[in-house]
């Protein structure tokens, strides 16, 4: 006996094939493709994430500082969510999530890097490591954000982090 589905925009060819499918699947194969859909919809489904509030803090510390650089920029905007927490939205679509100062942190210096690689400094690349005066435009963009943080020891580690691996 073939299933019937019902509801959803699922065309009667679609469903006619996973029909045919249906039928050659054994009951434990069955339970187990039932399994892995459960599984699948769980992890795309998004959840409510829990940032302890010493972390909240050092957050809304990273986006004061870097907030007129946010509130600027053409492509992207952060939004601060209790359901989703920090979320980089951009203009073609795309979204990061942050849970961290430290993560958004360092996607914000890539943003400014990104900036930095788009003004043409250097007119040609040759790979993708930061060049010299990239560097340099770079360090003079962030130092001044470092400097309004809190914990700037920690920050500046981050940020030569970041450099070390560009």
């Amino acid at each position: 006996m073939k299933p019937r589905l019902e509801g959803g925009d699922m065309c009667q060819n679609t469903q006619e094939k996973i029909g045919v499918q249906y039928e050659k699947l054994s009951q434990e194969e069955l339970i187990f493709a039932l399994q892995l859909a459960a599984a699948r919809e769980e992890s795309i489904r998004p959840k409510k994430v829990t940032i302890p509030s010493a972390e909240i803090e050092r957050i809304r510390e990273v986006l004061r500082v870097f907030g007129p650089y946010i509130k600027n920029h053409h492509f992207f905007d952060i939004l601060v969510s209790s359901k989703f927490g920090v979320v980089r939205m951009d203009i073609e679509g795309e979204y990061s999530f942050f849970y961290d100062a430290d993560g958004l942190f360092l996607g914000l210096v890539d943003d400014i890097f990104d900036d930095v690689r788009e003004s043409e400094i250097v007119q040609e690349h040759t790979d993708i490591m930061i060049l010299p005066q990239e560097e340099s435009e770079l360090r003079r963009r962030i130092s001044p954000l470092i400097e309004q943080l809190q914990d700037q020891i920690h920050y500046r580690e981050l940020f030569q982090d970041f450099l070390r691996e560009h």
